[in-house]
């Protein structure tokens, strides 16, 4: 199934809206992924609608409520998407910094920035498929990246998210060939972590809940490689 990115361009440069417009049209074809794009003149009219979007390109400069004022405004929404700076006023770049802005593209747009940036941002959706836990009528569908780890029982699996847990007839082998090898790793013969909910590595893995998972000792220098390759892509 193709990707698809649900996006909100917020600028009142009409010469803005046609290079962007360019720009992703040019990147849907090269990357195979399809850009759903809302297109605003105005902070306010964007900001009643933010939650329907993954990615907002906002302008800096703007008329009543620039972009950075309403990156404010988006902290306090916990605002769950990523922001994108679009502007040429490389003065005002650390503020970008003060909304926690994923990136800052300058104006005028090139194509080499702006779909490096795109795809940098693509990289933090993983984990979004979605993952049937459990069977029969007690099945239910939750995305991947809930999955906290996954531990082999008997002949199958029981998947751990933060607030229950599901037996799976699947093989710990078997989840590992379905789940995104970006995001999960085979710590130990008997569990596989998430990555994003690691918060500390000692001789056991604890997880951001306070439980401990086992790390194999031969396993131990290839999970710090890649623990420390998702945090510097993915995260």
């Amino acid at each position: 199934m193709r990707e698809e990115i649900h996006v909100a361009l917020c600028d009142d440069e009409q010469t803005v809206f046609l290079m962007a417009e360019e720009l992703i049209r040019r990147y849907e074809i090269a990357y195979q992924v399809t850009l759903l794009t809302d297109y605003y003149t105005d902070a306010e009219s964007l900001l009643g609608n933010v939650d329907s979007y993954d990615l907002l390109l906002l302008d800096i400069e703007m008329p009543d409520m620039d972009g950075i004022e309403l990156g404010r405004k988006l902290l306090e929404k916990d605002y769950s998407g990523k922001i994108i700076i679009l502007s040429g006023m490389f003065e005002r770049f650390t503020e970008a910094f003060e909304i926690e802005a994923f990136r800052f593209v300058k104006k005028p747009l090139e194509e080499q920035e702006f779909f490096a940036a795109l795809t940098a941002f693509r990289r933090t959706r993983i984990g979004r498929r979605m993952m049937e836990l459990g069977q029969g009528k007690s099945a239910v569908f939750l995305p991947e990246k809930e999955i906290y780890c996954i531990l082999a029982e008997g002949r199958g699996t029981i998947v751990f998210t933060r607030t229950q847990s599901f037996r799976s007839e699947k093989a710990l082998s078997e989840w590992e060939e379905v789940l995104e090898n970006q995001l999960f790793f085979r710590c130990h013969r008997q569990a596989i972590v998430n990555m994003a909910m690691v918060q500390e590595v000692e001789k056991d893995i604890i997880l951001n809940n306070g439980d401990r998972v086992s790390l194999s000792r031969r396993k131990r220098q290839k999970f710090r490689e890649k623990y420390l390759e998702y945090k510097i892509k993915y995260r």
